[in-house]
């Protein structure tokens, strides 16, 4: 670029494409042609003169051509005189150049054979139009790298503008004023109350209900409070002792019969039916196959009743104490008083504990199934009247106080205390939830296990003496006994 300004200045190239000759140089001009020049003698036709000129020094080569000449033009030839502008025309020539007609000079000009001479300059052109596009070429190279200097420099302009920008906007905004801080707390505490709000909203929502195609009743003949699952078969009995049998594959009452005058409890084994006759001091064996009664064996104010190896656990409700019964001489093997007024019983899946509720006092007792003693006292709340099992804790349905309490077996300690409602019964695990029924409000509570959030509340009815009260598990179902509607409600769960 630099050297470029001493360069003689070169005629632009017209749009056109043509080729045109160099504007005058400052150069000094060439020495005349003297008479020795060659001259090539004509073939017959009239002459066509033409001359190249290359400027080896100022770049790219110009080929310039003349007019063919005539006869007529011949004596414009002097304006090949070195005194002459070799720039000029024929007729731009001045006088004194001008040879009288008939003369001849040997300056006249150099005539060559078109032929030849037609291919030398063919390729003179050539070689300067390569030459003017490699020029050309190198001249948009150094155009296009000042141009992309000129961007990266704009670029990094606006890049320093907008951190500028940016730093602005977060000096603004570190500028906080008290007024804004006490708008912005107002704000908060807005929202926050509107949270509460809607969540005061949301529980006060109430569950929804199972849907009609998961449950079906079940009428028995006689009235249901107890309900056991057990050898394919389906046992209940009711508070005036009748009892029923329901086959579950087909849900058809298979037997009734009336075999106690005030039941209290039922238990289903491979081989029998056991009922607790609270007002008759009894413990009564009927035959499910016959449905007859088949012995019973005396007890007082039997409650809870369970099942441990070939052996019976029932609990005293006024006695005050659990006692063992072998059922095979119809006889308390072994008893312990246990300080109150036992309701539920229930044995461990290891048949290593047995576990009491107490009534009157509100409490959980452990009981060692080998040595029959008491182990442990837990306070559960009011009114216990259900023990049930799942995994690794006991469920305690407390009637009076409407809770169902959690106790972990590991531990020995209540866990969770969940609220379900006015006088409830039983509660069991089922479908990965725990079901509750609300004997008072007549209703099955479904509640998730760890939280105690209601999943389903649905009501199934109540009268004047009672509503939904056991429950059990078989055969894919839960089973709800429907004290005072002479009926059985069959719980399935529908996929999806």
């Amino acid at each position: 670029m630099s050297d470029q300004g001493n360069e003689p200045k070169r005629a632009a190239t017209p749009d056109d494409g043509v080729l045109r000759p160099f504007e005058a140089s400052e150069i000094e001009p060439l020495p005349p042609v003297q008479p020795s020049a060659v001259v090539v003698p004509g073939t017959g036709e009239e002459p066509l003169v033409e001359f190249v000129e290359v400027d080896v020094d100022s770049g790219p080569s110009r080929v310039a051509r003349s007019d063919a000449w005539s006869p007529d033009a011949a004596d414009e030839a002097a304006w090949f005189d070195t005194g002459t502008d070799r720039h000029a025309g024929p007729k731009d020539a001045p006088s004194s150049a001008r040879r009288e007609p008939g003369v001849a000079d040997a300056r006249a000009g150099i005539t060559l054979p078109r032929g030849p001479f037609f291919v030398g300059v063919g390729a003179m052109v050539l070689l300067a139009v390569g030459l003017f596009v490699l020029w050309q070429g190198a001249a948009g190279d150094d155009e296009a790298r000042e141009d992309e200097a000129v961007g990266s420099a704009t670029g990094n302009e606006a890049v320093d503008a907008e951190t500028d920008d940016d730093r602005g906007v977060t000096e603004s905004a570190t500028a906080v004023t008290p007024e804004a801080v006490a708008e912005l707390e107002a704000a908060l505490a807005e929202a926050q109350a509107d949270q509460l709000s809607l969540e005061a909203q949301l529980a006060a929502l109430p569950p929804p209900a199972l849907r009609g195609d998961e449950m079906r009743r079940v009428v028995v003949a006689a009235d249901a409070s107890f309900v056991s699952v057990g050898s394919q078969s389906v046992a209940v009995i009711g508070p005036f002792g009748g009892y029923a049998a329901i086959d579950p594959a087909t849900n058809a009452i298979t037997a009734t019969a009336q075999v106690a005058s005030g039941a209290t409890r039922v238990l289903r084994t491979n081989a029998a039916v056991w009922i607790t006759n609270y007002a008759d001091d009894e413990i009564v064996r009927i035959d499910p196959i016959a449905s007859t009664v088949r012995a019973s064996i005396a007890f007082p104010e039997p409650d809870g009743l369970a099942k441990l190896g070939g052996t019976l656990v029932v609990a005293s409700h006024d006695g005050g104490f659990v006692a063992q019964v072998d059922p095979s001489d119809e006889a308390v093997v072994r008893q312990v008083d246990v300080g109150g007024q036992p309701t539920e019983v229930l044995v461990t899946e290891d048949e290593g504990a047995i576990w009491a509720a107490l009534y009157d006092t509100g409490e959980l007792v452990r009981i060692d199934a080998l040595t029959f003693e008491v182990t442990n006292r837990l306070t559960v709340g009011s009114g216990p009247v259900g023990i049930s099992a799942a995994g690794d804790r006991l469920w305690v349905v407390n009637h009076l106080e409407g809770t169902v309490v959690g106790v972990d077996l590991a531990t020995e300690t209540v866990t969770s205390n969940f609220s379900v409602g006015a006088g409830p019964t039983a509660a069991l695990v089922f479908d990965d939830a725990l079901w509750v029924t609300v004997t008072d409000a007549g209703e099955l509570l479904e509640l998730d296990v760890e939280t105690g959030e209601a999943i389903s509340r649905t009501p199934l009815g109540t009268s004047n003496r009672g509503g939904p009260t056991g429950l059990a598990i078989g055969d894919g179902s839960l089973w709800v006994a429907m004290q005072g509607e002479r009926s059985v409600v069959r719980i399935t769960p529908v996929a999806g």
